[in-house]
């Protein structure tokens, strides 16, 4: 494809707009590599020579060519600064693309001068250079792979290693975003071999138990984990705040440590080596803790903080249970288990040290994403833990939990939040013990009358379960909602309007997000026949009709869903705001700075599949349903569900999950699990 004029134009574009090689590889079916090459002038070279203007461009935004450069000079046409060559590769410069760019010159040029095959006169008269370089080329073979950090790579090899070999190129090339070939050169030392020889240390003995066989069994019932960069200073206020706050709830901090640019170069090692500020020393937990039955605090793990995707490749780690590994992201992931009820989560922590990056690309962007904060675990007396997200104010270091905010001078008590995301509700299949927990007036402790929201974002409330289209055609199952008497469309409406009104509270608006099984009625109206449906064909003509008459008038603004849903209300004056497709709802703040609400979460980006990973580069922080799988992603939340959690069209192993999305007034999140009708350790016993 690159040998059409209109694609190489189009290829041109997006970089300028900022699309990586791989994502415009992926969009038109070209190796990432050759984008890479074309872009950088590698490739079609007399088609550079002819559109010189773009070329300076375009190198320009490389860092390649200067401001001063006005004409595109053929490689091929200029001679070779050999002693400069030389220079910048016996400096570290190993690749001979870049060799040849930096010198104006060809690759084979480079290449075949480097190896000794051309100019052999000149290597004569400089013998001693000759022998460097060839020295050289015994360590390294420079056949254009990237050149890594010697952290990065003693980290790529500990996690190769301690998983026995079971992980793929593939998510070791997300973890550190390079490509899978890349990760695979090394691991077969064809590249970095001067790393192999000098640096790598093979593990010389082994065991046969498991790592965690001999592991540490916490006896408290709160804790506070966060972690912390070596030879950096810690956030002075956040650090009083987590200790006005352990203190409060009678919680051990653990701090997590990782090394990272020591003394100029990287260390994977934890040694004496490692500086770390002498407030958090007592705190230093770097081995793995039992925290309770299927929780396991991952303090032995050194993840750099440059990883893009702190948690790939870390999807089994813990076995069978849920894992919390120190890192400066805050994210949380949910993998599947066979019981349905046992929930499967991978959690990072945040930090409490200081930003401290190298001002290159990899520490820039993991600067942009450093999150002062921390995970709160509380374990009740049952074994049933819960885990909280902290995430403090980066001037003050203060931050909220539930109805409380912890500052360096003390606490803040009866604070409410400004919104909660429920999870996908489907009124007609809850969860009574998801119900009980979050908003039930049978329970006086639920979730929406301690924490007292100012915004409800509502998902999913219908479920069209009785006449939902991917079920019409499954005669077997239509019978089964007959026999059952739960076939009834009107009935299922008057279900879910009955549920929110359970919800609706004085202080607390409802919004109802526009969702897919919400539009599921308006899709009944106009896909089904009701002459073969009597149970529903009453109700339904008398919901077409509306509909018509809608259309007739002219209301492209009308909701069939919303209209069958207030004709059903058991009372009047409860607060619902109906959003419409693609209706803004943002809290915390205005535009971009604020939380986006009004997406459900099941349409992407131009026609696409909604997906968190999607979501992420949008570049504004979202809370969103529809997966009822919980997770966290670079300012993108997810929350679960609130239905019951094995369902007609889920099967299999299961990651669902009955999470809510808390967003506090200073637009500061966490997601709260419930389990087994809990949400929380009780701060007195007759809660």
């Amino acid at each position: 494809m690159l040998k059409k004029e209109n694609v190489k134009l189009e290829i041109i574009e997006e970089y300028k707009k900022g699309a990586t090689f791989s994502d415009i590889g992926r969009k038109y079916g070209i190796a990432a590599t050759s984008i890479s090459r074309f872009i950088k002038g590698e490739y079609y070279s007399k088609w550079w020579e002819a559109n010189p203007e773009l070329y300076i461009e375009i190198q320009s935004l490389l860092n390649i060519v200067s401001d001063e450069v006005t004409t595109v000079v053929s490689p091929k046409k200029k001679g070779l600064d050999r002693l400069t060559v030389v220079n910048s590769f016996l400096n570290g410069e190993r690749n001979y693309a870049a060799l040849a760019r930096q010198h104006s010159s060809t690759e084979s040029t480079v290449r075949r001068f480097i190896l000794g095959d051309t100019h052999a006169s000149w290597w004569e008269e400089h013998g001693d250079l000759r022998k460097q370089v060839d020295d050289a080329l015994k360590q390294f073979k420079p056949n254009g792979s990237p050149i890594l950090h010697r952290d990065t790579l003693a980290e790529i090899v500990t996690i190769y290693e301690r998983s026995n070999g079971t992980i793929t190129r593939a998510a070791l090339g997300e973890m550190f975003g390079v490509s899978p070939s890349t990760i695979g050169s090394f691991l077969k030392r064809e590249t970095h071999r001067d790393w192999w020889e000098n640096e790598y240390k093979p593990i010389a003995s082994g065991k046969l138990e498991d790592p965690y066989a001999n592991i540490e069994h916490a006896v408290a019932n709160r804790f506070i984990l966060t972690s912390a960069q070596n030879n950096t200073f810690v956030h002075e206020k956040f650090l009083k705040s987590l200790e006005v706050a352990a203190d409060h709830l009678g919680a051990e901090i653990f701090v997590g440590t990782f090394s990272y640019n020591r003394n100029g170069f990287q260390n994977l090692g934890k040694g004496e080596a490692d500086w770390f500020d002498e407030r958090i020393v007592k705190y230093i937990r770097d081995e793995p803790v039992k925290l309770a039955d299927g929780l396991i605090w991952c303090g032995e793990l050194n993840v750099l903080p440059t990883a893009v995707n702190p948690l790939s490749g870390f999807q089994t780690y813990a076995g069978g249970g849920s894992g919390i590994i120190p890192h400066t992201k805050m994210q949380m992931e949910s993998y599947p288990t066979i019981d349905p009820y046992e929930f499967r989560f991978m959690y990072t922590t945040g930090a409490v040290t200081q930003r401290n990056y190298i001002e290159k690309t990899a520490g820039q962007k993991a600067s942009f994403h450093h999150i002062f904060g921390a995970l709160l675990v509380e374990v009740d007396d049952d074994g049933d833990w819960f885990v909280r997200q902290i995430s403090a104010d980066t001037e003050t270091g203060e931050f909220q939990d539930l109805d409380t905010i912890y500052t360096p001078d003390g606490i803040i008590e009866n604070c409410r939040v400004e919104g909660i995301n429920w999870g996908d509700i489907h009124a007609d299949v809850i969860d009574e013990g998801a119900k009980y927990a979050s908003f039930s007036d049978t329970n006086p402790h639920n979730m929406l009358d301690v924490l007292k929201p100012k915004y409800q974002f509502i998902h999913d409330v219908f479920d069209m379960g009785r006449r939902n289209h991917h079920n019409r055609r499954d005669f077997h199952h239509m019978f089964e909602l007959y026999h059952k008497k739960l076939d009834n469309v009107e009935g299922e409406v008057a279900v879910t309007a009955n549920v929110l009104a359970e919800m609706g509270r004085d202080f607390s608006q409802l919004v109802v997000v526009n969702s897919n099984h919400d539009r599921a009625l308006q899709r009944w109206l106009n896909e089904a026949c009701y002459r073969s449906d009597f149970t529903n064909s009453v109700y339904f003509l008398r919901l077409q009709l509306e509909v018509y008459k809608a259309i007739e008038r002219g209301d492209k603004d009308f909701s069939i869903f919303e209209y069958a849903i207030k004709e059903k209300l058991p009372s009047e004056g409860i607060d619902i705001k109906f959003l419409k497709l693609d209706e803004s709802f943002v809290i915390c703040g205005n535009g971009t700075n604020g939380i986006e609400c009004g997406m459900h979460g099941d349409l992407g980006a131009n026609g696409a599949r909604g997906s968190v990973g999607g979501f992420r580069r949008i570049g504004h922080r979202l809370n969103v349903g529809h997966s009822h799988s919980c997770r966290i992603m670079d300012g993108v939340y997810q929350a679960g569900t609130l239905s019951k959690l094995k369902l007609s069209y889920n099967k299999g192993p299961s990651s669902w999950s009955h999470s809510n999305i808390i967003t506090y007034p200073n637009g500061k999140r966490t997601i709260i699990t419930i389990k087994n009708g809990k949400w929380r350790l009780p701060n007195n016993p007759t809660e």
